[in-house]
């Protein structure tokens, strides 16, 4: 059962819509306001800002709470679970107490207990294990333990990035057990081709749901919940694939077979991804695909063992341009402007935020080129005067 009904949900993302309508000058004041009386929740919401603080403090609280607890009655190696087993119980209490009592809705702090519960029964669960068998497996265990929680939380709590970071634990359990690092990423992208297909039919299903039935494309809750988690999957899978961008992961190989098979995945996900986004107006799958493309193109040389040269970063940026350019002058040579739906400038407001913000970030990314600063003046001794002693000397 979830926290919140799905009148609500829905409300929460019309009022968003609506705001972002009367930023955009599409809708009056008038209208705004009007519109928004009616969608009124009765939930407590905060600015995003103030939301990330809540949930660093929340954090803070729980982890310093069950430390202090550690701290007093002092458990034993083998106990601790038991004691990470009850801060996990009270984290989900606390966060269910604080929805259910105070009517929070991404407030920041019900997030925070809800998201250490989920590390506090991951834990406890390998270290209950750990004893008794093999690490490695007592570490999956863990994992599967902390995705199962994850999931919880999501259909509970609607947390969306709950069922992402359950999807990264089940994906990173087959590492610690696996040698084999061709088994264990095969592993991975089965189970995270899992969660897309499931994430897809239910993306599916809602569309065709009587609520829905004025969504032609999903975007209506609960579709928009699980569209995030689609493309989330998608790049996860990349990632996994890409050889070039994850050896983090493991120790992968770097010829043979499954080398340029990677090889040849890596540039066909992000064709079929933009394929099927196009073709149902998938907005994330979409922009993830365009970037798993750069990212493709960028891996390109280092796949096939290729020399770096001081012009690359230029003609690739060059090839973007005119990729850009010419995309925009074909939406633009449509009629009315358009092509199926699709226009080549930002409707609303909060797009044309993320496209600032976007800028911002890459104005203050670090330079690739480590600054010197300016070489301390030698000194100059000059010549002593009195057997070098320099009682005339300059200095």
């Amino acid at each position: 059962m979830s926290a919140y009904t799905d009148d609500q949900e829905r409300a929460v993302r019309l009022l968003h819509r609506v705001r972002d309508w009367w930023k955009s000058d599409l809708i009056s004041r008038e209208q705004h306001d009007r519109m928004a009386a009616d969608l009124e929740t009765g939930l407590r919401r905060t600015n995003v800002f103030l939301r990330a603080t809540l949930f660093v403090f929340g954090m803070v609280i729980a982890l310093a709470a069950t430390g202090l607890v550690g701290v007093i009655f002092e458990p034993r190696n083998a106990m601790i679970w038991i004691l990470l087993t009850v801060a996990a119980g009270a984290c989900f209490a606390i966060a269910l107490l604080l929805v259910d009592s105070y009517r929070l809705y991404r407030f920041g702090i019900e997030e925070a207990f809800a998201v250490a519960g989920i590390v506090f029964a991951g834990v406890a669960v390998g270290l209950f294990f750990e004893p008794m068998i093999d690490d490695d497996i007592a570490v999956v265990l863990g994992f599967t333990a902390a995705a199962i929680a994850a999931l919880i939380v999501f259909f509970h709590f609607g947390f969306v990035y709950a069922a992402v970071i359950g999807m990264a634990f089940a994906a990173a359990a087959p590492f610690p057990q696996v040698d084999s690092d061709i088994v264990s990423r095969s592993l991975a992208v089965a189970i995270l081709a899992a969660f897309f297909l499931a994430a897809r039919l239910q993306r599916n299903s809602s569309r065709r749901s009587p609520e829905a039935k004025a969504d032609a494309h999903g975007d209506e809750f609960p579709g928009d919940n699980y569209s995030i988690v689609e493309t989330a999957a998608w790049a996860g899978i990349y990632v996994v694939m890409n050889l070039q961008i994850s050896r983090w992961l493991s120790y992968p190989v770097d010829s043979g077979p499954f080398y340029w098979i990677t090889y040849a995945v890596i540039w066909m996900l992000p064709v079929a991804g933009l394929w099927i986004a196009i073709r149902e107006r998938h907005r994330l799958l979409l922009d993830l695909n365009i970037a798993l493309a750069i990212v493709t193109m960028m891996s390109n040389k280092a796949y096939l063992d290729a020399e770096q040269k001081p012009w690359d970063p230029i003609t690739f940026g060059v090839l973007m341009v005119a990729i850009a350019l010419g995309v925009r002058r074909w939406l633009e040579s449509g009629e009315g402007g358009a092509r199926n739906g699709f226009v080549s400038f930002r409707l609303l407001a909060s797009e044309r935020d993320r496209l600032s913000m976007a800028g911002n970030l890459s104005v203050v990314q670090p330079s690739l080129h480590p600054q010197h600063g300016p070489e301390a003046p030698k000194p100059g001794f000059g010549g002593g005067g009195s057997g070098g002693a320099g009682t005339s000397g300059k200095f």
